[in-house]
């Protein structure tokens, strides 16, 4: 992942949430120094004029107020595809985007945010209110017995550039043999990398009284971990939200803590490391 200037895309609708993105991705970009693209998206062209006139105030403000590069992009469109369209262009580096929880169907058909990250190559940070700090400063990495989990590690390192954060890596307690071996393997190649980067860590083990999810959860309340890590499956399907899909559970968690989603990314799996 480069270092060069790229951009936040912050999907932008006039919502008080989208304002709680915005917010977060002005403090990101205080540190990272990358622009901010607020994304509005219509349903038909002759909204566009009216759009347009409110986005430039926006992006004034940002600027003015808090000394920050901003732009504004209107694209016509759906949600749950132009948002991963345009954030699929090379030039933006992570989107910052608010949720607004799962309500109704959604807990069987997959929140909006989730179906929106689904498929996207950049992080997206979901938020649910105002920055509650102007930094990073604890971060969880929650491990599991995928192997395309250990991708996160480059997310983990990336961010180490521009914050100073303690990690913690949580494994899961399982009887499964091979999901044991897995895991194994993945803490013993997160120890190695991070060691050779000097990033500060803590492996820590979930709790068998509580699921993993709601230990993941819980523990970063305590904790007052500051960004949760998460990788979302490959296939989501209506099945696995019907019951419970913990990656939806963890991003509308109850006490608002920002999570970072990332997508498998199956080329990196033909890397020894991450065999």
């Amino acid at each position: 992942m480069e270092t060069t200037i790229k951009n936040i895309l912050v999907p932008w609708d006039f919502t008080e949430h989208s304002y709680y993105a915005l917010q977060n991705a002005i403090e990101i970009s205080k540190v990272t120094q990358y622009n901010i693209i607020l994304l509005h998206i219509i349903s038909k062209i002759s909204e566009e004029s009216v759009a347009k006139e409110k986005l430039e105030k926006v992006v004034l403000e940002v600027s003015d107020k808090h000394g920050v590069k901003a732009g504004y992009l209107i694209k016509t469109g759906s949600i749950f595809n132009t948002i991963s369209e345009v954030a699929s262009d090379p030039e933006y580096g992570l989107a910052v985007m608010k949720t607004d929880g799962v309500k109704g169907m959604q807990r069987f058909t997959g929140s909006r945010a989730i179906k929106i990250i689904t498929g996207s190559k950049i992080p997206f940070i979901v938020v649910q209110q105002p920055p509650q700090k102007t930094t990073f400063e604890k971060i969880l990495y929650p491990i599991d017995y995928r192997i395309e989990n250990k991708q996160i590690l480059s997310y983990i390192t990336y961010l180490s550039k521009f914050y100073q954060s303690k990690l913690y890596l949580m494994r899961p307690q399982t009887k499964d043999r091979i999901f044991k071996k897995n895991i194994a393997n993945t803490v013993n190649f997160a120890k190695v990398l991070l060691d050779s980067k000097n990033i500060s860590y803590e492996v820590v083990t979930a709790n068998e009284k509580l699921s993993y999810c709601e230990q993941i959860i819980e523990f970063s309340h305590s904790n007052d971990v500051d960004l949760i890590l998460i990788q979302l499956e490959k296939n989501l399907t209506f099945t696995k939200f019907l019951f419970g899909v913990k990656e939806q559970k963890i991003i509308a968690n109850s006490y608002k803590i920002p999570v970072m989603c990332l997508n498998p990314k199956i080329e990196l799996l033909k890397y020894a490391g991450f065999h």
